[in-house]
C-alpha cells in the first residue's frame, strides 16, 4: 500500500511538473505571437508613414486654394497677395504666366464644386442634365490653354507640380506595392493630356507618352516639356502617324509598352488610356 502511494504520489508530482512546463511553453508561445504581430503592425505603420508624408518644402509651398474660398472671385483676382513666400522667391514664371497658370488651376476646382460627382457616378439625370446645359450655354467659348502657354507652366517643374498639387505619396499599403504602367495616346488637347496625367500620377507608376506624329509640333513640345517634369514619365521613342482602325494604331502601344519595359520592369500590370 505505502509503495502505491508513493508511486501515486510521483506520478501527480511529475504530471504538475509537465502540465507547468506545457502552461509556460503555451504561454511563451502567446507572447511571442504578439510581439511579432506588433512588430508587424509597427512596420506597416512606419511603412505608411514613410509613403505618405509630406514634405516640410511642399507644406511650405502648397498652394493656398484648398479653403472653401477658393474659387471666390476676389481670390481669382487677388493676384501675388496670395502667392506663396517660397514660390514668389524661386519661381521663374512672369506674374503673367503665373496669373495664367492660377486661373489654369482653378478651372477644374471651379468645376467640381459646380457639379455633384457623386451623382453623376450615380446616374442621376438631374445632375447629368446640368452637365449637358453648361456645355450647351459654354460651347466654343469656355478657355482652353494654348500649347505654347502650356510649355511656359513647365518651364519650372517644381512650381509647376506643387500648384498643380500632383500626388508625392504612393497612396495606399496595397497601391504602393502594385504600380501600374499606362499608355497614353494624343493626338490634340494638351490641357485633357495634363489633367488626365494628373488624375492618374502616383511616384510609383511608370507612364508612357505617345503623341501623333502628325500632330502639330506646338503640342509635341508642350508634351515633352510635361514629360521632363517627371522622372517615371517618358515619351514613345518612335512616334507613329496613327491612322483609324489601322496597324498603326497597335503599333503606339507595342512601341510604348517596350520602351517602359526598358525604363523599369517593376510594373504589374498596362492600363491603355485614348
Amino acid at each position: 500500500m505505502m509503495l502505491c502511494g508513493w508511486v501515486q504520489e510521483q506520478i501527480t508530482m511529475k504530471f504538475r511538473i509537465h502540465t507547468k512546463l506545457i502552461n509556460r511553453g503555451l504561454t511563451l508561445l502567446l507572447l511571442s505571437l504578439v510581439l511579432v504581430a506588433t512588430l508587424f503592425i509597427l512596420q506597416l505603420f512606419l511603412y505608411h508613414e514613410k509613403h505618405n508624408s509630406i514634405s516640410t518644402h511642399n507644406i511650405n509651398t502648397i498652394w493656398p486654394y484648398l479653403n472653401t474660398n477658393y474659387d471666390r472671385a476676389e481670390d481669382l483676382k487677388s493676384g501675388d497677395s496670395l502667392r506663396p513666400a517660397t514660390l514668389s522667391q524661386h519661381h521663374k514664371f512672369s506674374d503673367l504666366k503665373y496669373n495664367q497658370l492660377k486661373m489654369y488651376h482653378s478651372k477644374g476646382l471651379t468645376l467640381r464644386r459646380q457639379f455633384d460627382c457623386q451623382q453623376l457616378f450615380e446616374n442621376s439625370s438631374s445632375e447629368q442634365n446640368k452637365v449637358v446645359e453648361f456645355h450647351t450655354q459654354n460651347q466654343n467659348t469656355y478657355p482652353v490653354i494654348a500649347n505654347d502657354i502650356a510649355t511656359a507652366f513647365t518651364s519650372d517643374c517644381e512650381a509647376f507640380k506643387t500648384i498643380r498639387q500632383y500626388r508625392t505619396d504612393r497612396g495606399s499599403f496595397i497601391e504602393g506595392e502594385f504600380p501600374l504602367a499606362y499608355v497614353i495616346l494624343v493626338h490634340k488637347d494638351f490641357e485633357h493630356v495634363e489633367r488626365l496625367l494628373r488624375t492618374i500620377y502616383m511616384p510609383q507608376h511608370s507612364i508612357c507618352i505617345h503623341v501623333d506624329d502628325k500632330a502639330p509640333d506646338s503640342l509635341k513640345e508642350a508634351v515633352a516639356s510635361l514629360a521632363s517634369c517627371f522622372t517615371n514619365v517618358i515619351l514613345a521613342s518612335k512616334p507613329q502617324g496613327i491612322v483609324y482602325a489601322h496597324v498603326s494604331r497597335l503599333l503606339a502601344d507595342v512601341i510604348c509598352m517596350s520602351d517602359l519595359l526598358k525604363k523599369d520592369k517593376s510594373w504589374r500590370t498596362g492600363l491603355q488610356h485614348l
